[in-house]
């Protein structure tokens, strides 16, 4: 049980995945044991087997069960906040955490009317496309930013997901650097051509993992003008998120 755990722990923030080799040296375990081991793992969903490069990754029911920890202990806690932002500003109000390259909304609170952003916890977004991720990657070491985007490079370009999204990394960790000075993210058109989003940190590292909050809409309901008051709105929650998750892993 405990070998199979240190194996599980060896993919957290590293999205490239592991030969069976390279987790034996790794771990100072003989190649049969580890190939038996991460067999298991696969049989199980806990990993996934790319048979083209014969590299693990994560898999579903790991992730699940990740998931299942985020719902019930931080979507409990924080579920509320996300509510009365959401009412507050009539947009989908989002809770994330950094995953290596993505994204992983915890909670989420959809916004009202006949036009508005859904999403569900669970779902899983490229760090440049979404707002909480820009924002918790801009915050991060400027050698740690610029690891996580060398390692989502295809074709020397960061994956597309609309005609807006930023695609050149030294365009990108500009743009980083302008939200880490600005202190919160934009995303307009990014994830898709008619959604924006503002982002914001809660807590870069709360008991081993980051924290961010983000506002999502219909990019024709809010002008720039809007901004500054989302903003305060991002800020008044994002305090309350804090202390209320303080006071939870207290």
């Amino acid at each position: 049980m405990q070998r199979a755990l240190q194996v599980l722990r060896m993919f957290v923030g590293h999205d490239n995945g592991w030969t069976v080799t390279e987790v034996a040296n790794e771990l100072g375990v003989s190649k049969s044991v580890i190939s038996r081991l991460m067999a298991t793992l696969a049989a199980e969903g806990f990993l996934v087997l790319r048979s083209d490069t014969r590299r693990y990754f994560i898999g579903p029911v790991a992730f699940e069960v990740g998931t299942r920890f985020g719902a019930a202990n931080l979507g409990s806690s924080l579920q509320p906040i996300l509510q009365d932002l959401s009412e507050r500003t009539n947009a989908t109000a989002q809770l994330g955490t950094l995953q290596g390259a993505f994204v992983s909304f915890l909670a989420v609170s959809v916004g009202g009317g006949m036009l508005r952003v859904v999403a569900s916890p669970g779902e899983r977004r490229y760090v440049h496309i979404s707002a909480i991720g820009k924002a918790l990657l801009a915050a991060l070491p400027e050698t740690e930013r610029r690891r996580i985007v060398n390692s989502m490079l295809v074709g020397g370009l960061l994956p597309a997901s609309a005609p807006e999204t930023i695609r050149d990394p030294e365009a990108f960790l500009r743009h980083l650097e302008a939200t880490r000075e600005r202190g919160y993210s934009l995303s307009t058109g990014e994830t898709e051509t008619t959604i924006s989003g503002i982002g914001m940190v809660i807590a870069t590292n709360v008991t081993g993992f980051p924290l961010g909050l983000s506002l999502s809409y219909p990019s024709t309901r809010f002008s720039v003008e809007d901004h500054p008051r989302l903003v305060k709105e991002l800020e008044d929650a994002s305090t309350a998120a804090r202390r209320i998750w303080s006071d939870t892993v207290s």
